[in-house]
């Protein structure tokens, strides 16, 4: 039996919890969460070079972990134990959609797309195999380490695919408006009060649309807002992309999340 069948196998007969039932168990352990903080009163900015020195000492377990593990999500309205293959199969698949209408739209026209924080190259690496040479890839992270620990893993599966290292605030690696996609995924997350300079930086390089698969607090419930205020999570996307004055001509909260807490959405912006 192939490995992709063991995990359908497995993923069918494990047990899975309602999520109802999880995310109202969660909302009073994140209730008393907040209340310490609010008691400490302490606070934790997580800014650019924070982020930075984290992933700098980061090897490849995030790519074994893509490819050998799996972990306990919502999904089909339950929590269930999910391969790390499928949750990132659910994350990438708005950006591939975006690809190939454009792809459509402009027949033989080679795209250029970014990744802004490509970091374990997981998604570069599955969009070079599902496109090959009609797209030319992109992708920036501000962590030479992780860069360099992907192209040891990934190896020829990142051949053609050009990585700089450049900060997501910044772009100064990307030319004004050079990009026909550029997409972000739980990127902004690492620096939420960064977060409005990383859209403007962002918009400024693309000349078609962002994908951004980003925490949305709007789309969560009383538990996953608790945990974004807690946690100091990414809680302003929707307001930052008003305020860069980009058009939002799609967005909606994922279905499968990689951290229930954690309420991924898609919002698709045309600059």
């Amino acid at each position: 039996m192939s490995k992709n069948k063991r995990q359908t196998l497995a993923y069918r007969m494990q047990p899975a919890i309602p999520a109802g039932l999880f995310f109202w168990l969660k909302s009073w352990s994140q209730l008393r969460r907040l209340r310490k903080k609010l008691i400490r009163g302490k606070e934790v900015r997580r800014h650019t070079t924070v982020s930075r020195d984290i992933y700098e000492n980061y090897g490849p377990w995030e790519q074994e972990m893509y490819l050998h593990g799996q972990e306990y999500t919502t999904c089909d309205g339950k929590i269930r134990l999910v391969p790390f293959t499928r949750i990132r199969a659910g994350y990438l698949a708005p950006v591939k959609t975006e690809i190939e209408r454009q792809l459509a739209a402009a027949p033989g026209q080679r795209l250029r797309v970014l990744e802004v924080g490509a970091g374990n190259c997981i998604n570069l690496m599955l969009l070079n195999e599902a496109f090959g040479d009609k797209i030319e890839l992109v992708g920036i992270d501000i962590s030479p380490k992780r860069l360099e620990v992907s192209r040891e893993t990934w190896g020829a599966k990142l051949d053609g695919v050009d990585l700089h290292v450049d900060s997501a605030t910044e772009l100064a690696t990307c030319a004004d408006r050079s990009f026909d996609v550029v997409f972000s995924m739980h990127c902004l997350e690492q620096v939420p009060y960064d977060a409005g300079s990383a859209v403007r930086a962002i918009s400024r390089v693309c000349r078609g649309r962002i994908v951004f698969v980003e925490p949305v607090f709007e789309f969560g419930n009383t538990a996953q807002k608790i945990y974004a205020i807690t946690g100091d999570q990414l809680r302003t996307l929707l307001p930052e992309i008003a305020k860069a004055g980009l058009r939002v001509v799609e967005s909606y909260p994922l279905d499968i999340l990689a951290h229930p807490l954690n309420k991924t959405g898609v919002v698709v912006v045309e600059v």
